[in-house]
């Protein structure tokens, strides 16, 4: 994990789509990405334009450019499947290990939250969901447009207007800021979003004693892939009923 508290409990917080969140609630028992940063990116999946998931990624960057944390998504917007890889590089390294996410299985029937164990090994929490019915599923582009969405967004979220980028394209930007009684600081994220709705890319910053930091930027890529059987099978897991 990383070495700052806040910070990582932000990106936990990032990692969590709209309809997982729902689903963990109904179980039973700013305006710049450095150049350095986006080259350092990975393009770990292929665009398939005849694939039929949605996949997203969203890339976390500290300040010198280097990957502090990935989240991958899939969802099936048929089967309504999704799965969600949270990645952190191995210490001291640039490899990037799963060590958490989620699936939501089944038509929303069941709930999987992974870990990692003391050895690394990956470890599945299995719930039955009170009324998978309820989840309201869709597809992967649609709950992050929702996740920003006046409509939709959580409460906190200011529009700022429009900044228009180097390329000519026109991104829409929010903001939002969150303080820690606990940390004695303040967290403002900034967003841009493009013409559908869907996050573009942002930045963190920590106030506190007066000054303020950056923490993170991060940018999204979105794909359409195709599933090969493997996906959404949760084969090698150690799965446990969840409490």
């Amino acid at each position: 994990m990383k070495k700052v508290l806040i910070p990582a409990t932000i990106i936990a917080t990032m990692a969590i789509s709209s309809a997982t969140a729902f689903a963990a609630a109904n179980m039973t028992g700013g305006e710049s990405v450095p150049i350095a940063s986006a080259a350092a990116v990975s393009m770990t999946v292929q665009d398939d334009s005849k694939g039929t998931i949605e996949y997203a990624k969203k890339t976390l960057f500290n300040p010198d450019g280097s990957i502090a944390a990935v989240d991958e998504t899939w969802a099936d917007p048929v089967t309504h499947n999704k799965r969600i890889d949270y990645k952190e590089p191995v210490k001291g390294t640039d490899t990037l290990q799963r060590i958490g996410g989620c699936y939501l299985l089944d038509n929303g029937k069941r709930y999987i939250k992974i870990g990692i164990d003391t050895d690394s090994h990956l470890i599945g929490s299995e719930f039955t969901l009170k009324n998978p019915e309820n989840i309201g599923l869709v597809a992967e582009k649609q709950d992050f447009i929702k996740e920003y969405r006046e409509e939709t967004r959580r409460a906190g979220w200011k529009d700022e207007g429009n900044v228009q980028t180097a390329d000519g394209k026109k991104l829409k930007k929010l903001t939002r800021t969150d303080k820690s009684e606990a940390f004695n600081a303040a967290y403002t994220e900034s967003v841009l979003l493009d013409e559908s709705g869907l996050p573009v890319k942002g930045e963190i910053y920590q106030e506190k004693d007066g000054k303020t930091d950056l923490l993170y930027t991060y940018i999204y890529e979105y794909k359409n892939v195709s599933d090969d059987g493997s996906l959404f099978d949760t084969n090698g897991i150690d799965l446990r009923q969840g409490k």
